[in-house]
């Protein structure tokens, strides 16, 4: 690689082993600005505009490596990098996939920035957007939406539109973005005639996550929710399923949550008890390996069924996020959403821990080093970040 002028400044980051429930590949870190040092887990140096130390405006020269000379590259997401005159306001959200992070020692990368030549990658460079969810992802939103109408799937795969009302952003969550769901007609997310995502010939596996913050306890809150049909009577609260008739079904193709996001979880008239809160942000997940469903809140684990098979997932298939059953009323999701993801693997209780770690409390899950200026300049450790 090559490179006109040095990239002037870098940061290293340290991942607590502790933190990482086994060892684990291509794994997503995120890293926060959240305006305080309470809340984040990065320097504050990038986003100070007009200060030595400031990054460019788009921050368009930020680089993450593996190593201290800046040779190996990582692939990253740049969510937001809002840049300001004072830290309390600038705001930044980046995730960065690592092909290995350990639970045995801690696990350490790099952030470099500081090239005014510097060019930001598109989202389909070999160390750009789609890179970082190129593996086992099939959708990902973050909930970053301030305007327009469009949910943007940082896989690259389908974007999702709104119906009519933009769920309000929010300061709040892990990332410090959110999207507000609530009782507003059509503050909802379509998208119709979804793509055929995998699931076919009954053997597939599949993994749902959100992190959330109910608002009210109301039944039927559709999370996600993806059906073989555009009937409204086929919707159901955070799922990926195909049934007949009677819900649910033996050829479901993954979760039913039926009852309160603030109560139990049903399935098959067996109650677990878990729940989610609605003062805090929680990580759910469904895990779906054709055979077993388990249901995560905040990495502990619930059996919910057992199910020989499911039907093919087919590309007239609808999808919703943020509803139940396709209607405005009742049944919309009233919940804070900071993340929700989809992935066509069955992820591990450890990943789910380890997700779980990253996503709730990423300031002790990634430790920040000193920001540094860059010394690395003999020809053999010369830092060629691609611009």
């Amino acid at each position: 690689m090559s490179v006109s002028v040095q990239w002037r400044f870098y940061a290293s980051f340290t991942i607590d082993h502790t933190k990482v429930s086994a060892d684990q590949t291509d794994f997503p870190v995120p890293l926060v600005w959240s305006g305080n040092v309470a809340t984040s887990n990065m320097p504050s140096d990038p986003l100070i505009y007009g200060t030595q130390r400031a990054a460019k405006l788009t921050g368009a020269d930020i680089r993450f490596t593996s190593d201290s000379f800046g040779v190996t590259e990582l692939p990253f997401e740049l969510v937001q990098f809002s840049q300001t005159t004072s830290e309390t306001t600038a705001r930044c959200e980046i995730h960065i996939k690592l092909s290995a992070v350990s639970s045995s020692t801690d696990t350490v990368f790099y952030m470099w920035w500081g090239n005014p030549y510097a060019n930001a990658y598109a989202t389909t460079d070999t160390y750009g957007r789609n890179a970082v969810w190129s593996s086992s992802y099939i959708s990902v939103w973050h909930m970053n939406e301030s305007a327009g109408s469009t949910m943007t799937d940082s896989s690259g795969n389908v974007d999702a539109t709104y119906q009519a009302a933009l769920p309000s952003r929010q300061t709040t969550g892990p990332m410090k973005s959110s999207q507000r769901f609530s009782y507003v007609a059509n503050s909802w997310a379509f998208l119709n005639s979804a793509p055929k995502w995998g699931f076919n010939g009954g053997t597939e596996n599949m993994t749902t996550t959100a992190v959330l913050m109910r608002n009210t306890s109301n039944a039927y809150q559709g999370v996600f929710c993806k059906c073989d049909s555009n009937s409204s009577s086929d919707f159901g609260n955070l799922q990926w399923e195909h049934y007949n008739s009677v819900q649910p079904s033996a050829t479901r193709e993954c979760q039913y949550w039926r009852g309160l996001l603030g109560g139990a979880w049903a399935d098959n008239g067996v109650y677990p008890t878990q729940v989610t809160s609605s003062s805090t942000f929680d990580h759910i997940s469904f895990v779906y390996d054709h055979v077993n469903g388990i249901y995560y809140t905040n990495a502990t684990a619930y059996t919910g069924y057992t199910d020989s098979g499911n039907l093919p997932d087919n590309t007239y298939d609808s999808c919703v996020i943020g509803n139940w059953n396709g209607n405005p009323g009742s049944d919309q999701l009233r919940a804070d959403v900071d993340e929700l993801r989809v992935c066509n693997t069955a992820r591990s209780s450890t990943w789910i821990t380890t997700e779980y770690n990253a996503l709730i409390s990423p300031q002790t899950f990634v430790n920040e080093g000193v920001v540094k200026a860059s010394s690395i300049r003999s020809e053999e450790h010369t830092s060629e970040l691609q611009s």
